[in-house]
């Protein structure tokens, strides 16, 4: 110990700073260089792709008849993090799935669709919408929005076969074709919603 003691006092004060400078140097370099890497995959949708399993949901965000190339074409556009946000700590932890093979298909969603949707389209709003649609005006049966009390406003009315509260993506499906969800249960006209 005392040899490496005598070494450093022997060494120039310009070697002692670089000696101390170069791994903060390269600790902060590599803390930088992955925020921006954070961010361009957050800012880009394409980057979704290259880490994970979802190429075909990232072709469906630009090119597909479904809800979220709907998004995508808003001004501005809706990017695949203002509804799948994900903690550092979540980030990592896929990441190291993804480089050791340690993941199930189809990846499991993170997100609270519900309150993701909600969050920019109000349930009032929605069924307002809908009140003033006159495809919906001359039949009510035709939307879930009209036909659970309260215009749909209260979602909880009308509950799937495990008593879960009904909710928006289970009949608009982001990456998929929109279904009928009340018809799994309902003998009913309700029509699949356009998105």
């Amino acid at each position: 110990m005392s040899r490496i003691k005598e070494w450093w006092q022997d060494l120039p004060k310009k070697w002692k700073l670089m000696i101390i400078a170069l791994p903060v140097i390269v600790i902060l370099g590599g803390a930088g260089g992955a925020a921006a890497a954070l961010e361009y995959s957050k800012e880009n949708p394409s980057a979704c792709g290259n880490c994970h399993l979802i190429q075909s949901h990232v072709d469906s965000y630009y090119l597909s008849d479904f809800l979220v190339n709907t998004h995508a074409q808003a001004n501005p556009p809706i990017k695949c993090k203002d509804c799948h946000e994900a903690t550092l700590m979540q980030l990592t932890k896929e990441g190291i799935a993804f480089v050791t093979g340690n993941y199930k298909t189809p990846l499991e969603g993170r997100m609270s669709v519900q309150k993701s949707c909600t969050g920019c389209h109000p349930v009032e709003e929605v069924n307002e919408t809908v009140r003033n649609n006159p495809e919906f005006t001359e039949n009510h049966s035709l939307s879930y929005h009209l036909g659970v009390p309260e215009g749909g406003a209260q979602a909880q009315e009308c509950r799937d076969p495990d008593a879960s509260a009904v909710q928006c993506q289970w009949c608009h499906q982001s990456h998929k074709a929109p279904v009928n969800y009340c018809a799994t249960c309902h003998s009913t006209r309700l029509i699949a919603p356009d998105k």
